[in-house]
Formats: C-alpha cells, sequence, structure tokens
C-alpha cells in the first residue's frame, strides 16, 4: 500500500538564514550569544520595511507578519542582537530544493511542496528504517540537527499527509491506512489546499471544518465553490490518486584530470585538455545535450587556478570546433610550480536535435547541415577574437512596418531571436530605405496600377496584385495605414510599391533580385 510523507518547515524562511549565520559565527561565546539573538525577514513595499517571516523568539514577543520592522524593533528591545535579512523567495524555493536532495538519504521519491515543505514516498522503504514512526522519529532528528523546525505527517494520500502535518495536533501524525476521512473531518478546510477565495466563501455559510465540507451535497459544490474543491476532497481521501514527482535528475556536466606532482610542460597541459574535453563532448552527446559556453579551470600545486572561458553562439558538442576555440587562449594559463588537476564545466547547456535526412536529395541536406555549420563555427572564432557584441547578425523583430522587421543584433542574443529565414515569403530581398517617391497612373481610382514614373522615366506595368493594406504602430508614433502591391514593369523588374492611405502618395519600397 501507499505511504506519503509530508514534511512542514513553519519557519524555513528565518531558519534558513539562521543557518547561514551559523556558518559565519564559529566560537562558542558567538555561538552562545546567537541563541539569544532574533531573526526577521523584511520586504520593501513602497520605501516602507514590514516584516514578512519572524523567527519563534519574535513571534513570543508579539512581532506579527507585515508589521512594519520599527514596530518590530521597539517590540524586541531587549533582544541582545537581532539579525534582519531581506526577502528572498527564488533563494528560499532553491535552497528547499537542496534540502530534497539531502532528503533522498530516505527515499528516492522526494518532491518540492513550495515554498515551505517537502513531499517523499514511503512506499517500500519505511522496513529498512524500523517502520513508519521510527523512520519518522529519525527524519525529525535528523531535520533538528540541521536547525530546522519540522511538523511531520504520513498518510495513505498526499493530501491526508499534507492536511494533518499542518494542521494535526501534534509535531508528528500518524493516520492508518484507511482512516484518511477520519483523520480529516476535524480539520480546517484550509488543510484542503483549495483558494483562499474558496476558503471565504465556505466561512460565509458556516463551513470551517472538513466534515462539515463533505456532508454537503457533492453535484452542487463545482457550482458554488469551484471544481478545484471537488478535486481536493478526492485527493485527501483517496478517490483520485495524486503522484509524487521526484526530483529531477541533476547531471554535472563536468570532466576533471588529475596530473599526479603537477605538471609544467605546456605538451602534457594541452594534451590533458584535450582528453577532457574529449571526455566531455562524449557525455554531452550521451545525453544530447550541448554546450554554450565552455569554461576550464587548471589548479596549480601552489592553490592558485587559472580560468580559461569560451562561448559559442549555438549549442555544440563538436570536439574540433571547440579545441580550436580554447587551444588559442591556454597560452594565457599560468603554470607555476605545476598544474595538477584540470576541469572542464560546460554551461548554458541546451539540446542538440538529430536531424532525419531522406534518402534521395540527402547529399543536398548534408551540404546544407554543413554550411550552416560551418558558418556557426567561423561567427564563433571570430567572436572569441574580437568580441561577441561586436558580431551582429540579421534577425528578425515583430513589427508591423517592413523597415522595423529586421534588425541587426549581437549573436550573443540573437539566436534567440526568430531567424531571417522566417520573413514572409512575398517580402522583396531588397528593401529602400528611405521609400522613393514615384508617379503613378491607375485604370481607374482605387484600380490596378498601369504606369509608374521613376526619375523621370515612365514604365509600363505588365502586373499588378491586389493591395495589401499594413496599419501603422500607433503606440510609437502618429502613422497612417499603407497599401502594397507587386508590380512588373516592361523590363522584368518586381518592384513593390505603396500608396499612403492619407495622402495618396505613392512609394516604391522595395525590389526583388
Amino acid at each position: 500500500m501507499r505511504r506519503v510523507l509530508s514534511i512542514f518547515l513553519p519557519l524555513w524562511p528565518v531558519e534558513r538564514v539562521a543557518r547561514r549565520v551559523q556558518r559565519q559565527v564559529g566560537d562558542g561565546s558567538a555561538r552562545e550569544r546567537r541563541e539569544q539573538a532574533a531573526v526577521l525577514v523584511v520586504s520593501t513595499v513602497a520605501s516602507r520595511q514590514l516584516v514578512e517571516h519572524a523567527c519563534a523568539r519574535s513571534l513570543h514577543a508579539g512581532v506579527l507578519q507585515h508589521m512594519t520592522l520599527a514596530h518590530a524593533r521597539a517590540l524586541l528591545g531587549n533582544v541582545e542582537r537581532l539579525y534582519i535579512a531581506p526577502h528572498e523567495p527564488d533563494e528560499d524555493r532553491r535552497q528547499l530544493g537542496v534540502l530534497a536532495r539531502w532528503s533522498e538519504r530516505w527515499s528516492p521519491v522526494v518532491s518540492v511542496d513550495p515554498p515551505d515543505g517537502l513531499i517523499i514516498d514511503l512506499t517500500g522503504v519505511e522496513h529498512l528504517f524500523g517502520g513508519e514512526e521510527a523512520m519518522a522519529a529519525r527524519v525529525e532528528h535528523a531535520l533538528r540537527r540541521l536547525g530546522l523546525t519540522a511538523s511531520l505527517g504520513i498518510a495513505s494520500t498526499v493530501g491526508a499527509a499534507w492536511a494533518v502535518a499542518r494542521h494535526g495536533h501534534h509535531r508528528r501524525m500518524h493516520v492508518k491506512p484507511g482512516h484518511e476521512r477520519e483523520a480529516l473531518v476535524h480539520l480546517p478546510v484550509a488543510a484542503l489546499r483549495i483558494q483562499p477565495s474558496a476558503i471565504t466563501a465556505l466561512d460565509e455559510v458556516g463551513i470551517r471544518t472538513i466534515g462539515e465540507a463533505l456532508a454537503l451535497p457533492r453535484s452542487s459544490l463545482p457550482a458554488r465553490y469551484g471544481s478545484e474543491m471537488v478535486m481536493r476532497l478526492d485527493q485527501a481521501t483517496g478517490h483520485l490518486h495524486e503522484p509524487v514527482f521526484r526530483l529531477p535528475e541533476k547531471i554535472d556536466f563536468t570532466a576533471c584530470i588529475e596530473l599526479p606532482g603537477g605538471t609544467t610542460a605546456w605538451e602534457s597541459t594541452h594534451a590533458a585538455t584535450h582528453d577532457a574535453l574529449r571526455r566531455l563532448t562524449d557525455l554531452l552527446e550521451s545525453r544530447g545535450q550541448g554546450l554554450r559556453e565552455l569554461t576550464a579551470y587548471y589548479d596549480r600545486i601552489d592553490r592558485g587556478r587559472s580560468v580559461v572561458q569560451v562561448r559559442v553562439s549555438r549549442a555544440s558538442r563538436a570536439v574540433q570546433h571547440l579545441w580550436n576555440l580554447i587551444r588559442p587562449r591556454l597560452e594565457r594559463v599560468q603554470l607555476g610550480e605545476g598544474v595538477e588537476r584540470i576541469t572542464l564545466a560546460a554551461g548554458g547547456m541546451a539540446p542538440v536535435k538529430e536531424r532525419q535526412f531522406e534518402c534521395l536529395g540527402a547529399a543536398a541536406n548534408r551540404a546544407d547541415r554543413a554550411d550552416d555549420a560551418a558558418f556557426s563555427q567561423m561567427l564563433d572564432v571570430i567572436a572569441n577574437r574580437i568580441g561577441r557584441d561586436r558580431v551582429v547578425i540579421p534577425v528578425v523583430r515583430e513589427s508591423h512596418r517592413p523597415e522595423r522587421m529586421v534588425t541587426m543584433a549581437p549573436i550573443t542574443v540573437a539566436r534567440q531571436d526568430r531567424p531571417i529565414a522566417d520573413l514572409p515569403r512575398h517580402r522583396p530581398s531588397h528593401l529602400i530605405e528611405p521609400p522613393e517617391p514615384v508617379r503613378v497612373m491607375a485604370l481607374w481610382p482605387d484600380g490596378p496600377v498601369a504606369r509608374v514614373r521613376r526619375q523621370g522615366v515612365d514604365l509600363s506595368v505588365r502586373y499588378c496584385s491586389a493591395l495589401e493594406r499594413i496599419g501603422g504602430e500607433w503606440w510609437r508614433s502618429p502613422e497612417h495605414a499603407r497599401d502594397y502591391c507587386r508590380v512588373q514593369d516592361e523590363h522584368g523588374r518586381w518592384l513593390w510599391v505603396f500608396r499612403e492611405a492619407r495622402s495618396g502618395e505613392w512609394f516604391i519600397h522595395g525590389e526583388w533580385a
């Protein structure tokens, strides 16, 4: 039978700060003073500092959430030392992920339950620790040694375990299999993990416990309180399965070469770097990944370190290309008394998609792929020599006006935009800036263009397409709509002309090569 452990860390933000302070303070007397200190986590709102989280000592002194920092200081006037830290929800979540990795010693399936909890799947592992209750005691003791206050709940469903961990009457709540409904009936409706608006709506009609919510007609719940209410009730009581997703596998894309005794020979350093690079690219290939940033660390016997870094414009794992980029920079490495360790680390990971080629025309496909790869590698070589911000390529931008659809951007950011190949096919290959004024004669008003007078020369028109209305971008400046059409003159040239909607004047804006 499935069993789930929910861990609730009510003081997680402040205890995370306290652990950081503990690492900074090492002597015994300072540690004693720290025990008499208080910790506040504050945020700044409209130049006012408000308390977001407070330690147990501060809460006992009367500090409340969203109280001003000045008011909290007044209440903690007798505290010997007060630590104030900024509110960092992103860092809280990241460190919660680190704690989840640490908790994998208990079970291979651990999930982060933000902002202040973990979910552990105990199915099949509880007997390794002497049973569920003994295992919960071990987990609580281990967390206490880390300086964390925790409440634990064990049940057959994630919803029930979450509810008893946060709203139970004891620090460790153990719900026997099949007794989830009995454990939930006396808990508040907030234990169902529903939206605050649904909790308020239930409170308005006097429904304050889960037992009272379960007694309501099931058919009326979605219309009154939303479909989430029914889903959470079913998940908590076991009528609807709720999975526990394990943390994604964390792969360290690094390759390390040890050189016992160190080396001061350039040939050995180059050979070891190339060997480490081959190992790293093999790892990338096995995972279907490519790197955008390659960093090489050279650790010396004298505890010094040299760092060499190169970047590429698109994700790559080509050994020769990366080696051609990093080899010229190895001359700057200070060998000192000898390099004893070389570490290559990949950054900016991105999937590298494999391509399927057809049998017919395979040679052309391979040529296109080779040309594309060669062009990217040429850009990388130039960029690493003169600076990545000095190499620009055309990219497409979102704009109604044709003259603003293409812009030049550094390759550091250009790869994140749409490539130039994404331009509409009916746009000309050459754009005239600014548009060239012309005189146009139509067969009838708003009819097809019959003649174009350009730079004093009359050109008869063989073909004229229908008008295409392109509006202005009013959020930039007052701009009027344009009516574009494609015309072919008597010499076979294709021109892109438009008429300004307000003035009626005609212009040539582009030509096809």
